[in-house]
């Protein structure tokens, strides 16, 4: 509150009630008649008075008044009561000192310092005119709130009571004085404020409203006084800080109303007054810049919220101007403090010793960090917690307990929720709690949809989270907390069948907070990891991109070592942590071996499903294509049995990408085609990689091995664009590597696949995709070699697991080296087909210079010639064809090479373009130069 200073000039008279302390003269006077107090009482009560609203210790009272004296307990004491005794303080009516039980003393009462010329001054016992005192002078500027000003200035004729009610912090009194500047000319006699922040009983209010006034009761009633002086008045009454003494804030409000109607009162207040004609006007937080990377520096400063921050951070430090550079930790300030102008004005103060990066790197402790410095705020208004300090007194018991309990949701949450969370024992008064907490503005609630939903602040979450860890249900509440949480990943399981990809995330993305929450308890010190695996395994989890892959991996990490240190987990849970952890490519498989007997043995066809649909793509990416295969249809037959059409579909398209390794590329792009890119995989079958991604690069490469080499160059283009806007790093990078870098290495355009290995690379480090930047390494080198800047690229130097070793045989051929072998033992084996034509090709160009290796080469590439056709692929019958014509060119039948050849590249037609074509039409020129 401290003391109200006149604009101009010392102070040597403070007025308070009907007392007047001349500081000069050291003298005490009620009205006219002088006040007798011995000298160490009046030093004190000048000690006191000017440093009124703020709370004096025992200790510096007693420094003050006998400096450099021992002086025992009770002569303060005793000065405190003849002061009191003087002033007219009785048992329970503390209008002037309070003791802080604690902390020390405490001068309650409204002050006003006057300046007194010195003609006055030697009638300074004369009472000064009665009338409102001048308004406290602001120390901030009203920000963002010309709405909100204009809608108070509209309701004051029409409403002779409003009450301003919000937050701590969130702006009221700023407002109120704003409001009451601007319209006190409006009134005949002005404008009156009178701070209630300080009284501590009831009785005390219209003694403040008198002393605000400048009125002295002689021998009438206080009341009395106020409403035969107000009566033929007009004029604008603040009331501020009512929260505490709301009910005789109330009673003092309906008496001015009851008056004639020339006094219009606003009030400000935690919460309403709920007295007769009052209108409400809910204060909220000022309005945030969106965390926006795209947002300008002019843009962002349309917020008033970041306004607010900019001015009072340059206030502090005249050297500090806010840049693009220093706007994105200045957005995320803002919007961690909530937009809460205290909290920013708080902010604002540490920038010049911080930064605004150091502010928001220590905003961990919002209860800590922000706090001022500033001696002319209230006490409760010098740091956050204070303040929150002053709103949790003031609340009963069980509104207590449901604050803190409440607390533990991040964002908001449902009435449903609450109960679900505080257990039976609260859950009794929660209903009116939650109403009452709403009511005092510590709690937020939204009535728009169709439930209402509430919310915490971030700083009254943070305190009551403080308050919650000292309670001793916290374990119990926080396990509550988690199952709550479990049960929204069902639904948003369920809703993933039901909602578009957008939708579903922006509906999704209200969990990541509470599950954050669950996480750091469960894997934290008394957590349950049971739950914490539960939590981590669930498909939302896992499969939709909630977390970025660093704090996943960090998440599945802490769950594999609680069930590595004992953990009971469900098979199924364990067997998706240990395919997380692996990137999702191939892991290890035991796990879904058990996860497969369990589903069985349980009945569980989803389970079942599940397990069956990841082995296959496990086997997919080990190269155990007749095994992938196998798990394909034995999931379609488990999910036709059950029912479950999404999963049928889905198991439809498995086969699809098994037939296509395989070779049987017709067949598999029948398959490819029957199903629609619309038919969206159930939540847990969504996997890192897209279906749709998976489909088009499957018809990518059909196509070129179709002799489409032209139309599969612009389907794998399409299909990156897809790619990107999917947004998961694993389908980009599928599409790379096994949809447009083969296409691409295929068709000789080294140029394009050196830039596709270029965002491969980069794009794989960014995102901590290990298997993948194997692949882009493997690309760079395959171009080194195809150069003549390496003659073979070892097998064993790569680690080169089958899939990449099948693929190395198609981009080097009989340069592929060890590989090359190796692929050779797989295609004689059947376990691979897609690439065998060409692998028999290479093994046979690679006997060439060997001597007398004609024969055994030419059966090689016969072999290879019936393998492509056989399997329709026409782009290795090319190069088949092309290395058949050239070993019978060389043994002098050209008429038989181009007999093979001719008409094998007029079927292809210039669709299928790049190196194999050029090669082949070379090859024919020679042929026909050699003919003549």
């Amino acid at each position: 509150m401290g003391v109200r200073q006149e604009p101009q000039g010392e102070a040597p008279v403070y007025v308070f009630g009907a007392f007047r302390l001349l500081r000069q003269a050291r003298q005490l006077f009620l009205g006219p008649t002088p006040v007798r107090l011995g000298g160490r009482a009046l030093e004190l009560l000048l000690v006191l008075v000017e440093r009124a609203g703020e709370v004096a210790s025992r200790a510096e009272l007693e420094r003050t008044i006998w400096p450099g004296s021992v002086v025992e307990d009770s002569c303060l004491r005793v000065h405190i009561a003849a002061l009191r005794k003087a002033l007219g303080d009785g048992p329970g009516a503390s209008r002037y000192i309070a003791n802080v039980p604690g902390r020390g003393y405490s001068f309650v009462a409204p002050v006003v310092a006057l300046r007194l010329d010195a003609e006055v001054d030697a009638d300074a016992s004369a009472a000064p005119p009665a009338g409102p005192r001048p308004l406290p002078l602001r120390m901030t500027s009203v920000l963002g709130r010309e709405d909100v000003m204009e809608q108070l200035r509209a309701l004051l004729p029409r409403c002779r009571l409003v009450t301003i009610v919000g937050h701590g912090g969130i702006g009221k009194t700023t407002l109120a004085l704003s409001l009451a500047g601007q319209l006190q000319d409006g009134y005949a006699d002005g404008a009156c404020f009178v701070d209630l922040a300080l009284l501590s009983s009831a009785i005390q209010i219209p003694d403040a409203l008198a002393a605000s006034l400048g009125l002295e009761p002689d021998g009438e009633g206080v009341r009395a006084l106020l409403e035969r002086w107000l009566a033929p008045r007009r004029m604008l009454i603040v009331l501020d800080n009512c929260e505490h003494l709301i009910e005789a804030a109330t009673s003092l409000a309906e008496c001015l109303l009851r008056l004639p109607p020339g006094i219009d009162v606003v009030a400000t207040s935690r919460e309403p007054l709920d007295a007769d004609g009052e209108w409400v006007l809910r204060l909220g937080p000022l309005a945030c810049p969106p965390d926006d990377p795209a947002l300008s520096l002019e843009q962002a400063l349309r917020y008033p919220a970041l306004q607010l921050l900019a001015s009072r951070a340059e206030a502090g430090m005249d050297s500090f101007r806010l840049g693009q550079a220093e706007l994105p930790a200045a957005v995320k300030l803002c919007r961690r403090v909530d937009g809460v102008p205290l909290a920013i004005e708080f902010a604002a103060a540490q920038v010049g010793l911080l930064g605004v990066q150091g502010v928001v790197e220590q905003l961990g402790d919002r209860l800590r960090l922000l706090g001022s410095g500033r001696r002319t705020v209230l006490p409760r208004h010098r740091t956050l917690r204070a303040l929150l300090d002053w709103s949790h007194e003031l609340l009963s018991p069980d509104e207590q307990r449901v604050l803190r309990h409440c607390a533990l949701f991040v964002g908001p949450f449902s009435l449903e929720a609450a109960l679900a969370v505080v257990g039976p024992g609260a859950a009794g008064c929660m209903m009116s709690c939650l109403l009452d907490l709403v009511s005092k503005s510590l709690v937020a609630a939204d009535t728009g949809g169709p439930d209402a939903r509430f919310v915490l602040l971030g700083i009254t979450r943070a305190y009551a989270i403080e308050r919650l860890a000292e309670d001793p249900e916290r374990n119990a509440l926080a396990a509550r907390h988690a199952l709550y949480t479990l049960g929204l990943l069902d639904e948003c399981e369920r809703a993933w069948n039901t909602l578009d990809h957008d939708a579903w995330l922006a509906c999704a993305s209200h969990v990541v907070g509470n599950l954050r929450a669950a996480l750091d308890w469960a894997f934290g010190p008394g957590g349950e990891r049971a739950l914490g695996v539960r939590l981590v395994a669930a498909p939302a989890v896992l499969g939709a991109g909630l977390f970025g892959e660093r704090e996943l991996e960090r998440h599945v990490r802490a769950a594999l070592e609680a069930i590595g240190a004992g953990t009971a987990a469900d098979p199924l849970d364990a067997a998706r942590l240990h395919t997380a952890i692996a990137g999702g490519v191939v892991g290890d498989w035991k796990p879904w071996l058990r996860a497969i007997g369990q589903a069985e043995a349980g009945g569980q066809p989803e389970a079942l499903a599940e397990a069956l649909y990841v082995c296959a793509v496990c086997c997919l990416g080990a190269g155990l294509y007749r095994s992938a295969h196998e798990h394909a249809l034995h999931m379609a037959r488990v999910a036709a049995q059950a029912g479950l059409a999404r999963t049928l579909a889905v198991a439809r398209r498995l086969p699809a990408a098994s037939l296509h390794m395989l070779g049987e590329h017709e067949a598999a792009l029948r398959l490819a085609r029957q199903q629609p890119a619309t038919v969206r995989a159930p939540l847990r079958l969504a996997g890192p990689v897209g279906a749709d991604i998976v489909r088009g690069a499957l018809l990518a490469r059909t196509r070129w091995l179709l002799g489409e080499g032209r139309a599969a160059a612009a389907l794998a283009r399409d299909l990156l664009t897809l790619a990107a806007r999917d947004g998961a790093p694993a389908s980009l990078a599928w599409t790379l590597a096994l949809g447009a870098l083969p296409v691409a290495l295929w068709r000789g355009d080294d140029a394009w696949a050196r830039e596709l290995a270029g965002q491969l690379e980069e794009h794989a480090e960014r995102h901590g995709l290990a298997y993948w930047s194997d692949w882009a390494r493997l690309a760079r080198q395959v171009l080194v070699a195809r150069s003549g800047r390496m003659e073979t690229l070892p097998h064993a130097a790569w680690g080169l697991d089958a899939v990449q070793g099948d693929h190395l045989v198609t981009w080097l051929g009989a340069s592929a080296g060890a590989g090359l072998d190796a692929a050779a033992q797989r295609c004689a084996q059947g376990q691979v087909g897609w690439c065998a034509a060409e692998v028999w090709r290479a093994s046979g160009e690679r006997l060439l210079p060997g001597a007398g290796a004609a024969r055994a080469a030419e059966a090689l590439f016969e072999r290879g010639l019936a393998a492509a056709r056989a399997q329709g692929a026409l782009a290795w019958e090319l190069r088949c064809a092309i290395s058949l014509a050239r070993l019978w060119r060389d043994a002098g039948d050209g008429a038989r090479a181009g007999a093979l050849l001719q008409p094998l590249v007029l079927a292809l037609g210039d669709g299928h373009d790049g190196a194999d074509r050029r090669a082949a039409l070379l090859l024919l020129q020679d042929l026909w130069r050699c003919h003549r």
